[in-house]
């Protein structure tokens, strides 16, 4: 089924979503790689490439790739861990698509910036490439975009359950794995899902004010 906007796969403006993106060589070998892409407005996506990447160099021959959705954790954890065989993908008006996926669409490159990516592992080399999606179909009628905001959530309120078990040490250990999903949060997250950590930590502090924040 074919819908016109981001918003009917139920992709917020501003959210990061976990997708797989395939492409295309210019000798026609396809490519799939776990890629996050940031939802710009209905109609438009952000994809942040490491430079030597196959997924890179595909979209910078060719200007097209393919946005595909899925819940599937085989098919992602395959992605990641290896290369998928030929027989996984499919062609979509010249375009390589998953079989397995909940929905994809198409997307063509309108917009590239260079930068360097600095954090804790190093400095790397990536391109900035905004996308226009020209079609979207779903191939389930109810489709569950990956936002890591939710699960951080749910991990957080796992954690300050368990905070009153065990001995100061181990609680010092949960509290700062909330700290971490509380940065997903804050990075990815709905303005929802960020209300939610900020509950969380309120509670946290508000119970064991003997945790310091800052450690």
């Amino acid at each position: 089924m074919k819908h016109n906007n981001l918003k009917a796969m139920g992709m917020e403006k501003g959210q990061l979503y976990e997708t797989i993106i395939s492409s295309m060589s210019t000798n026609g070998r396809k490519n799939a790689a776990p890629i996050g892409v940031l939802c710009k407005s209905e109609e438009e996506v952000v994809v942040y490439l490491y430079q030597g990447s196959h997924t890179h160099k595909n979209i910078s021959n060719s200007d097209y790739f393919v946005v595909n959705l899925t819940t599937n954790p085989l098919l992602l954890t395959e992605c990641t861990l290896g290369d998928f065989p030929a027989d996984y993908f499919y062609e979509f008006k010249g375009n390589p698509v998953l079989k397995e996926n909940d929905a994809f669409f198409i997307s063509r490159v309108i917009k590239k910036k260079e930068l360097v990516h600095k954090n804790e592992l190093g400095s790397s080399p990536m391109t900035v490439v905004t996308a226009k999606v020209e079609e979207i179909v779903k191939n389930k009628k109810v489709i569950r975009p990956l936002n890591r905001g939710i699960y951080a959530v749910i991990e957080s309120l796992i954690h300050f359950s368990r905070l009153e078990i065990g001995d100061a040490k181990n609680r010092e250990n949960l509290y700062h794995k909330i700290k971490e999903m509380d940065r997903v949060v804050r990075r990815v997250g709905s303005a929802s899902e960020k209300k939610a950590l900020q509950e969380i930590m309120d509670a946290i502090h508000e119970k064991y004010n003997n945790l310091d924040e800052k450690k």
